[in-house]
């Protein structure tokens, strides 16, 4: 049986024929040449644009699209092909909707590295708006494909979900709430990745690792991570760090108690000790103007803190009396000190601290010790 014979009794091998040699060759150029070569060009030229095309994989979806295009013009321009148009058609544009979908998903992901590698834009932000986009795309694309597998208008598919639409906000309710909170991140600048944060309300605190459309991961200070719903931090307040590695100042607050039986006025007699101290009088030159040991104390304190080079005095520097209490009188010291991070401060704070709890004895003060 010769050719024209069998196409004769089997016209429908003609149309296969046709749709394989229009598939085959497109699919083999993209595999042996096309992608090898993209690869390797974006590994020769190193750069944003190249490594985000590469981790896209958006050069993987041509080929799937340029078959469905070709395989469009044969059916809607051979006529031999037009017998199977009502079965392929709807198949093939179902086909490249899908893949533009997809393309469209990952030209969000490409967006999403290239302006996340700029000083100007925040990823952490960033990364939520592409998820919730991603997210749409996803919808639209797959209802359109959907409609156009089943030959049915997608405007008339979405009106039909009209009455399911209080169903999807109900479904998708928090995804909606943690939208909403991403984008009052992103435009008050309220959190980013690195920042540590505490939320009384939900007991964590740490580092922010990662934001996402509807997670925040937290990694605590021991090392665990804690997953946290994004739309959390507007329903309680929550605690920032950012703001004192752009100010690099902390503030130490601490207080001792001291017994009250202790406290007593200056008398001409001690005045004329302290006097002959040479490191009092180096740090305090009018001790007659003092009435009580706790504000030559206090006094001294203050004067040897505003010598220490670590001390930020562009910062209130305060050491003060507060209400008695049945523990003694707490001496509460508040001062900022340029030693802001963690390990350093928490340092500088004990060393403080000691150093004054030991020149307490010096004023003829005592600690209460209950």
């Amino acid at each position: 049986m010769n050719l024209q014979g069998l196409w004769g009794q089997y016209p429908w091998l003609l149309e296969v024929g046709i749709f394989i040699l229009s598939t085959v060759p497109v699919f083999f150029l993209s595999k042996t040449i096309i992608n090898p070569y993209a690869k390797t060009l974006c590994t020769k030229h190193p750069g944003i644009w190249a490594i985000g095309i590469e981790k896209s994989k958006i050069i993987y979806l041509l080929p799937h699209i340029a078959v469905a295009l070709i395989n469009i013009v044969f059916i809607t321009h051979v006529p031999v092909l037009r017998s199977i148009e009502v079965i392929i058609f709807p198949l093939i544009t179902a086909y490249l909707s899908f893949f533009i979908t997809l393309l469209l998903r990952r030209i969000v992901v490409l967006t999403e590295h290239i302006l996340g590698s700029s000083n100007y834009v925040y990823a952490s932000t960033l990364h939520s708006y592409s998820q919730f986009a991603s997210l749409v795309i996803i919808i639209v694309g797959g209802t359109v494909s959907l409609c156009l597998l089943v030959n049915v208008s997608p405007f008339m598919f979405l009106g039909s979900l009209g009455a399911a639409g209080a169903v999807l906000t109900l479904v998708f309710k928090d995804t909606i709430l943690s939208l909403m909170t991403s984008i009052q991140i992103a435009l008050h600048q309220l959190i980013r990745k690195g920042d540590y944060i505490r939320i009384d309300s939900c007991n964590v605190e740490g580092t922010v690792m990662d934001i996402s459309l509807n997670f925040i991961q937290v990694k605590n200070p021991d090392e665990t991570v804690t997953v946290l719903p994004t739309h959390k931090l507007f329903q309680s307040p929550f605690k920032n760090w950012h703001n004192i590695h752009v100010v690099q100042t902390r503030r130490i607050k601490k207080a001792i108690f001291i017994d009250q039986e202790s406290i007593v006025l200056l008398t001409p007699k001690l005045i004329d000790q302290y006097k002959k101290n040479k490191e009092i009088i180096r740090y305090i030159k009018n001790i007659g103007d003092l009435r009580t040991n706790t504000e030559l104390f206090r006094e001294y304190v203050e004067n040897v803190l505003r010598a220490n080079p670590h001390i930020n005095l562009s910062k209130p520097l305060i050491f003060r009396a507060i209400d008695p209490t049945p523990h003694g009188v707490p001496l509460e010291l508040c001062v900022f000190t340029k030693k802001f991070k963690w390990v350093p401060h928490e340092k500088f704070t004990s060393q403080i601290l000691e150093e004054i709890i030991a020149l307490v004895p010096k004023f003829g003060l005592k600690i209460y010790q209950g």
